[in-house]
């Protein structure tokens, strides 16, 4: 039987709180006599007599405390200390089961993530341990960040495999797929990565060409060839280097540029960037995109400009996509970006998303009031195992950081270090280094 917690609409008055909570009371009290009578063969109709509640009562008691839908197996009721089992396996592998159903596929990548990181539980004491040291400081996020990863990497446990991998610098895990990160945001908020000392040196004074050129750049310097290429076709069909590849071949038009004499879709043909810069060829395989990924709920504006830029045509971003009315373009290319979008971004790979932001909405709700029940956990029967239910994030709570997105003003207090610190610095200085301190210090004041 699958149980589904109760909908929005389906409200509880103080009185049925009331009566709900005892009649779990009495079940959890009378489960755990039967728990220790072996001899005890009572029958779930039975049971539900013994207890004088009936079946509708009994599964609106168990209900009422879901924040997600549960597979539950028939059982009688001496059978409550058993782990979940299947009788056809049993049959067939004599061997100690406890066997789920899974209805939420967030909760079955939680629970191989937890499965995985199970050695690590040792860590949180370490991070505990990290964090009260930057607290009494005032470090900045972005320091105590640093200064957990780099307690986390130092002191995770690794086998002797992993060791050996690492050592030998070969990889842990080949995919057979190769991913490409489109940087959607708007041109004001990409980061763009310096350009070489020796390349630097040999630019004029006053050259602007400063920083690499990065994959919406190259877009735009795409060849003529491929106008009718978007840039999520462009990030994950085509290759760009720096070189012409051996077997590529080119030939010169009137004009002294490069065109190909070959349809693109050749995997032996080159196409020569606009700008000369680099050569665009085909792959074998499609690379995944990923993207910013904006919210439709959340930031509409920079949703329809993100699919603009990905799945439409354009040439020129500051023309063509930034000083627009980026839902009516959207509106009037509908059809045409949903074709294409739908090349990429399938229905089952929004499923996980949309899964854990539910999960996180129903971890945030109380179905019922905590005042109003006796709740023990140690002593509740009806509850199986939630994954990821586990205790507060030390990120989160000890480190002082709000998750909700607030508008606020952020104020960086200098550094101040203790007192003894302070007293200790000074007297290790020479002479020369204290007259110089003071002197600055009297400045200081001074000003």
């Amino acid at each position: 039987m699958i149980l589904e917690p109760f909908s929005d609409d389906e409200k509880f008055t103080k009185k049925d709180r009331e009566e709900i909570s005892k009649n779990r009371q009495n079940v959890i009290e009378e489960l755990g006599k039967i728990s220790k009578d072996t001899d005890n063969s009572l029958t779930f109709e039975e049971f539900l007599e013994h207890v004088n509640i009936n079946e509708e009562e009994y599964i609106k008691m168990i209900r009422s405390e879901f924040k997600k839908a549960k597979a539950f197996l028939k059982r009688a009721p001496n059978e409550i200390r058993i782990n979940a089992y299947n009788s056809m396996i049993m049959l067939l592998h004599r061997a100690n089961m406890d066997i789920q159903f899974i209805l939420d596929p967030y909760s079955c990548l939680m629970y191989c993530v937890d499965y995985i990181n199970k050695s690590e539980n040792g860590m949180s004491k370490l991070l505990r341990e990290a964090l009260n040291k930057l607290k009494k400081g005032n470090s900045t996020v972005k320091e105590r960040l640093r200064v957990i990863a780099n307690k986390f990497l130092n002191s995770s446990e690794i086998s002797a495999q992993e060791a050996v991998y690492h050592i030998l610098s070969i990889p842990l895990s080949i995919s057979s797929r190769s991913t490409v990160f489109i940087n959607t945001n708007r041109p004001e908020n990409r980061i763009s990565m310096l350009r070489s000392d020796e390349i630097l040196q040999k630019l004029e004074p006053d050259s602007s060409d400063t920083f690499v050129e990065g994959l919406i750049d190259m877009y735009t310097n795409r060849p003529d060839e491929m106008k009718n290429v978007c840039l999520a076709d462009f990030a994950s069909l085509y290759n760009v280097s720096k070189k012409k590849a051996d077997n590529a071949q080119i030939t010169e038009n009137s004009d002294g540029e490069d065109v190909i004499d070959n349809a693109i879709d050749e995997k032996t043909i080159a196409l020569k960037m606009k700008n000369g810069k680099g050569w665009i060829k085909n792959r074998k395989k499609k690379k995944t995109i990923r993207c910013r990924n904006f919210k439709l709920h959340q930031d509409p504006e920079n949703y329809y400009r993100e699919q603009l830029v990905l799945f439409l045509l354009w040439s020129n971003e500051e023309e063509n996509l930034i000083n627009i009315n980026h839902e009516e373009t959207f509106e009037l290319y509908k059809n045409l970006i949903q074709q294409k979008k739908s090349e990429y971004v399938h229905r089952e790979a929004n499923q996980f998303e949309q899964a854990f932001e539910d999960h996180t909405k129903r971890e945030n709700e109380n179905d019922i009031d905590d005042k109003n029940i006796e709740y023990d956990e140690d002593k509740n029967e009806f509850l199986i195992y939630e994954i990821g239910n586990n205790e507060g994030d030390i990120f989160v709570v000890e480190m002082g950081i709000n998750t909700r997105t607030e508008k606020i003003e952020h104020f960086n207090v200098p550094k101040i270090i203790p007192d003894t610190e302070y007293q200790r610095i000074m007297r290790s200085l020479n002479y020369s280094q204290r007259k110089y301190t003071l002197n600055v210090m009297h400045l200081i004041k001074k000003w």
